[in-house]
């Protein structure tokens, strides 16, 4: 049997952003490893899924000790999820793909992640993990995206480990 998801895994997953607030309050760890959806913990997880308050709620809450050298089974760094998930979400997608229970945000959102992701690992070198990630999202622009509103998914080539 699978051991009990963490309080702030089960409050991140449910979007309860007010129960992530009070457990992160309360000294919650965002480094817990707790895998979820092939995800290592709960900052993978609000990357995947697009989820930029929650981000913002880690990064705000992390006391300058959030993990990023942590990497997925598959050796992604939390940078190499949000660029997938951004580069994925650039590409138009076939109504009976975009209709799947996968991350729907606009690219905006997953620039804007990068954006604070490495925002932070300028300010704590240490807490990250080699390698530029996130270039993408920094060095280019939302043109790829059909300027359409259209929804963001999750690249199945290089997260659908991830995918529920």
């Amino acid at each position: 049997p699978q051991a009990p998801s963490p309080p702030l895994t089960l409050a991140t997953r449910k979007r309860d952003y007010r129960m992530v607030r009070i457990l992160l309050d309360a000294g919650a760890d965002v480094n817990l490893m707790a895998l979820d959806e092939g995800l290592p913990n709960v900052l993978f997880w609000a990357t995947y899924w697009g989820e930029l308050e929650l981000v913002k709620l880690f990064i705000a809450h992390s006391r300058h000790q959030l993990d990023l050298s942590v990497r997925k089974h598959t050796n992604e760094t939390v940078f190499d999820v949000a660029e997938a998930s951004r580069s994925f979400a650039s590409m138009r997608k076939p109504k009976h793909i975009a209709k799947l229970p996968l991350p729907n945000r606009p690219v905006v959102v997953y620039d804007k992640i990068c954006q604070l992701l490495q925002e932070y690992r300028r300010k704590y070198p240490d807490a990250a993990a080699e390698g530029a990630g996130c270039s993408r999202a920094l060095t280019g622009s939302t043109t790829a995206a059909t300027g359409r509103g259209d929804k963001a998914v999750a690249s199945p080539d290089r997260l659908s480990d991830a995918a529920p």
